[in-house]
């Protein structure tokens, strides 16, 4: 088989490569009188005049085509508008210059249907205003991409081959009975007065109950073999209790939650109608703009917990200051190291802090040692390491129970050394509000507040700038649907 012909320099190839002379003219450069270019009007109209009191950057533009020249053309159409370049004909005018060079582009404004469209595209250089980026962006069209090629796609009924299977007899709850009153009544009043931190885990529940501990069953002696204990057999007897009490809707479905079962639910953005759709866009239109919060800080902060059950205590301070945090559920691994590194090292901050959470316990410290060593000797982060909870402080000051005895794990002897304690501490022992309070303070310490302010100020600006943008836009479309009757 002979092998395919060579393809002369310059031709045409079959995968849309054109001809070299093609391309020479295409960029050739033509020396126009200035007097025959026409700004285009649509110009203005997306990013405004251009004049020394509008563009303060105009002035340096001057002065560098004036030292250096002219090192980009201007780009017009056939019939000699200006499709890219407007500044530099308003700074070539301003020098006085007679000619301009000047590349033809094979569009003509006449003959144009998207004229504003094709406007922006020549421009994405540009260094642009608020409302010019806003006026470009409504030009660009809309494509409506779909993975799944859903248009045109036809769906046939599918046949399920599995067997059925039949479920006989009935769950019922069980009852909450007048000796369980006592019970009852002391883990509702836990759990409303934690409603600020739903949905909560039986565990916090249990650590609270024993602040107070109520009688399980209640008796005509009042028996204290009843009283509610900080071991197992009380847990379990806490646990079956709320799930009745759910069901009987004693306690709200919605109040507690098991983290460790993962449920996924995916949201699709669908609307219900062209209506709907419309004035969902248009209430949050130009509304949600914010600056990062840790914007120019020195320090890379980020929050590391032990388990999910602390995600309602510590996320809303994280999401206040745009926090990374992250939860380990046990011992981390290189992809979670990688991914702090990684946000560490676009931070371009020098120094990393890890403000850290776990129990008072063996796997409580070696968690976090594990953490630390990782980061600094496997992937060279410089990170200080603060304990923010839980604290031998933060027991003492809470009176905290203690958890139940770890003393089998390998650990529990370097913890004794290392603490001068035996008893181990679970967080939930700790009032959520008070540890609440204590991972805000130490985010606090460890961010420049002064550099805080200074961005939220900023900010405050900016959103006002934004609205009066929405408000004048909210006119002029009310103007337009008047005017075009649509």
């Amino acid at each position: 088989m002979k092998p395919p012909p060579k393809k002369k320099p310059g031709t045409a190839s079959k995968n849309g490569h054109v001809r070299k002379s093609e391309l020479l003219r295409r960029y050739a450069v033509k020396l126009v009188p200035i007097e025959q270019l026409k700004p285009s009007p649509e110009n203005e109209e997306i990013y405004g005049p251009i004049n020394f009191d509008t563009d303060p950057a105009l002035q340096s533009t001057v002065d560098s085509i004036e030292r250096l020249g002219l090192e980009e053309p201007i780009i017009v159409t056939v019939d000699k508008y200006i499709l890219s370049g407007h500044r530099r004909f308003v700074a070539v005018q301003h020098l006085g210059w007679k000619e301009v060079p000047v590349r033809f582009s094979q569009i003509r404004r006449d003959e144009s249907t998207d004229y504003h469209r094709l406007l922006a595209e020549y421009n994405p250089q540009r260094v642009k205003s608020v409302a010019a980026l806003l006026s470009e962006q409504f030009l660009k069209s809309e494509t409506y991409l779909n993975d799944d090629d859903f248009h045109g796609r036809h769906y046939e009924k599918g046949e399920v081959e599995a067997e059925f299977i039949t479920v006989e007899g009935s769950k019922l709850v069980e009852p909450i009975g007048e000796r369980q009153s006592e019970f009852l009544a002391a883990a509702v009043d836990v759990i409303n007065r934690l409603e600020n931190f739903w949905p909560l885990t039986v565990r916090q529940v249990h650590y609270k109950l024993l602040n107070d501990p109520p009688l399980t069953q209640v008796t005509k002696e009042r028996n204290e073999r009843w009283r509610y204990r900080n071991d197992a057999a009380s847990y379990n007897r806490l646990s079956s209790l709320l799930v009745s009490a759910r069901y009987l809707g004693h306690v709200p479905l919605t109040a507690l939650d098991d983290p460790t079962r993962i449920s996924q639910e995916y949201e699709f953005g669908t609307w219900d109608s062209i209506a709907q759709f419309i004035r969902d866009e248009t209430d949050g239109f130009l509304s949600g703009y914010q600056r990062h919060r840790l914007e120019g800080q020195r320090n890379h902060v980020e929050l590391l917990i032990e388990k999910n059950t602390l995600l309602n205590i510590v996320k809303p301070v994280a999401d206040r200051f745009m926090l990374p945090y992250s939860v380990n559920r046990g011992y981390g691994n290189p992809s979670l190291w990688r991914k702090m590194e990684l946000r560490w090292k676009h931070s371009e901050a020098r120094r990393f802090i890890l403000l850290t959470i776990s129990d008072h316990d063996p796997e409580g410290f070696d968690l976090i040692d594990d953490a630390t060593r990782s980061l600094r000797d496997l992937h060279n982060v410089p990170l200080e390491v603060v304990r923010v909870g839980l604290t031998m402080e933060q027991i003492e000051q809470q009176e905290a129970p203690p958890a139940f005895a770890k003393e089998t794990s390998s650990r529990f002897k370097q913890y004794v050394e290392r603490t001068g304690s035996k008893e181990c501490w679970e967080v939930e022992a700790i009032d959520p509000e008070f540890l609440q309070d204590q991972v805000h303070d130490a985010v606090l310490s460890a961010l420049d507040v002064e550099q805080l302010n200074a961005v939220q100020q900023r900010q405050a600006v900016e959103q006002g700038q934004v609205a009066a943008i929405r408000r004048r836009l909210g006119l002029a479309m009310q103007r337009l649907i008047a005017e075009e009757g649509i």
